[in-house]
């Protein structure tokens, strides 16, 4: 009896620590502050938002080349910066996509602490920008969403920016409380798990036309929870399969032109 009431002490200490730093092992900010120069960005200028809650955020941006263009408001993965998606910015760009990579709170040099209600008034400031300072009409924005960004264009595209003219999810999963069941089964992560991105109970409400691009050998984000988003999402929608790919070599399979071509129509 004493083995089993120590063992289950040592259970819900595992929770109640796990609980405590839970965050610590969702996101992993990369913080170094980016330079433009490092990542062939020049031409983006280095602007300035503010949260609601008082943050400064710095992110890069460049206005279409192109007027009849709307501008791709970029919220990337985990464990980068913006400088790691400048490349991804550039493809968009020399269509004369205008482009702006938003960068988080505690990511690229950026003050602040991560966690899912900040990341909302993250892209809150940025998009808020882009309609304030720019003129631009939310039909005017395309909101991307890589990985763990997916999460937050659902959730303005759900809500206040139900808009904008469409979205692109690469590597989109259901929820946050899905993939930590992968990882902790042996926990009950319902009860502790602070931040959910509950993507699949918000998807219906996105009305904007969506298009999503997942590698099927995906280990981080499954491709299955990709699918079932997809299933449960509103038409018009396209799905981009690469086969070969994982979650961060998409890019390399040369299929952006398939992203571009769906980008025409909506």
């Amino acid at each position: 009896m004493d083995f089993l009431i120590g063992l289950a002490l040592i259970y819900l200490g595992v929770m109640v620590f796990l609980f405590i730093i839970q965050r610590s092992l969702m996101y992993f900010p990369e913080q170094t502050r980016p330079d433009r120069n490092l990542f062939n960005a020049q031409d983006m200028e280095i602007i300035s938002v503010r949260t609601e809650d008082g943050l400064d955020l710095e992110g890069w941006y460049k206005a279409p080349a192109d007027p009849e263009k709307p501008v791709i408001v970029m919220f990337h993965g985990n464990a980068i910066h913006i400088g790691a998606r400048a490349y991804k910015a550039r493809l968009y760009m020399n269509e004369g996509y205008g482009f702006l990579l938003a960068g988080y709170r505690g990511y690229g040099g950026n003050p602040g602490k991560p966690f899912e209600k900040g990341f909302y008034k993250d892209a809150r400031a940025y998009l808020s920008w882009v309609t304030e300072t720019q003129g631009f009409q939310q039909e005017d924005i395309i909101l991307y969403g890589e990985s763990l960004g997916t999460g937050i264009v659902i959730e303005m595209a759900s809500g206040e920016f139900r808009d904008v003219r469409g979205l692109i999810l690469e590597s989109p999963y259901t929820s946050f409380l899905d993939l930590a069941r992968r990882i902790y089964f042996y926990l009950p992560v319902r009860l502790l798990l602070r931040d959910r991105f509950d993507n699949l109970s918000k998807i219906s409400d996105v009305k904007a036309p969506l298009v999503f691009l997942h590698g099927q050998r995906d280990m981080v984000v499954p491709y299955e929870q990709g699918r079932a988003l997809y299933d449960a999402a509103n038409q018009p929608k396209t799905f981009i399969t690469i086969n070969a790919a994982g979650h961060n070599d998409l890019y390399n399979s040369g299929r952006i032109s398939e992203v571009l071509k769906a980008l025409e129509k909506i």
